[in-house]
């Protein structure tokens, strides 16, 4: 048992360094941008973090209705680990589920149920791609009834419909007892004793997404909130835009938001989306009408703000992880 113990701080020990050596590699590769934005923008810029304040608050709001345990966390806890899951999805190549599973793991360290804890991230997880697909299809609306060509064309068009037909088939398998199934796989490969254990939890989490879909008010205030979380994200594309001395119409500010997103969303792969972010505003801004300095600028400026509020995060992450693996490092509630 003692052996086992300490396999696991090991293990754990790994991927605290791990993520570490990741959280360096992201901000040194984007550390030459952001000299370049500052020298662009000036102490302005330190708005754009200030004002992610409000979709902050809109994404931990919307987790709260999906938490559907008997002891619900404080709020403090959920702005805090909505604040983690961020950075986490934002800076690291975890496919943009790392912070889902981050949320998830804080959860049940304090002692909430595990069934309610994984339901409300993987419900979260569903109306985020949701909120996604149906804002990109937005930007696509827009931007073809304010411009003549699209030179985004057929292929954004198809990526759309892939999102939408993923959350529904999603959802479709969480409401036909997608962990149990998952459960039934997993036991082939373990013992007697660990397969009751997966079997049992896949239960509970199963049991909870029902709990949690059947709550139909709840599900339609995060579903709201979520929606308002995309709406109020195109105020920061509008914002750095005008810092940069080149004002847009909120109708641009939401093409830009919607679609760079969406590009963003498919390369989840790429720690910190370095490149895809920003190739994407500059065909985007290209539709639009920027220059393509312009639209690279608006990258930085959101590079910025993931960086200034994610690696703090991931850091305050690795904190948390790491005095758990002292004997005295148990903390309390949040």
């Amino acid at each position: 048992m003692g052996a086992q113990h300490r396999i696991k701080h090991l293990s754990m020990l790994s991927f605290i360094v791990g993520v570490g050596m990741l959280t360096v590699l992201v901000l040194w590769q984007g550390i030459e941008g952001l000299s370049a934005i500052f020298q662009q923008a000036g102490y302005r810029i330190w708005w754009i973090p200030v004002f992610y304040a409000l979709p902050l608050g809109c994404a931990t709001v919307s987790w709260h209705y999906l938490l559907m345990g008997d002891r619900p966390p404080s709020w403090r806890f959920k702005l805090y680990a909505t604040w983690i899951g961020l950075g986490v999805n934002w800076l690291l190549p975890v496919a943009q589920i790392g912070g889902e599973l981050a949320r998830a793991r804080l959860l049940i360290k304090r002692q909430y149920a595990i069934g309610p804890a994984i339901a409300s991230v993987v419900g979260d997880k569903t109306l985020q791609v949701a909120t996604q697909a149906l804002y990109t299809l937005t930007g696509l609306v827009l931007l073809a009834a304010t411009r003549t060509q699209n030179i985004l064309g057929r292929g954004a068009l198809i990526s759309v419909l892939v999102m939408g037909f993923v959350t529904v088939m999603f959802y479709r398998l969480q409401r036909g007892g997608l962990f149990q199934r998952f459960a039934q796989v997993a036991q082939r490969f373990v013992s007697a004793t660990s397969g009751e254990a997966i079997d049992a939890i896949a239960l509970q989490v199963d049991q909870a997404l029902q709990q949690l879909y059947d709550a139909r008010r709840r599900l339609a205030i995060a579903l709201a909130l979520r929606s308002l979380y995309r709406l109020v994200m195109a105020g920061e594309v509008w914002l750095a835009l005008w810092i940069l001395g080149y004002p847009v119409s909120w109708v641009d500010a939401m093409i830009l938001e919607s679609l760079g997103q969406g590009v963003r969303s498919a390369a989840f792969a790429v720690p910190g989306g370095l490149g895809a972010q920003e190739g994407g505003f500059i065909l985007i801004g290209a539709a639009l009408g920027l220059p393509p300095q312009v639209s690279l600028a608006l990258s930085l400026c959101k590079r910025f703000r993931e960086l200034t509020l994610g690696v703090p995060g991931l850091i305050a992450w690795q904190i948390e992880e790491g005095r758990h693996l002292l004997p005295w490092g148990k903390r309390r509630d949040r």
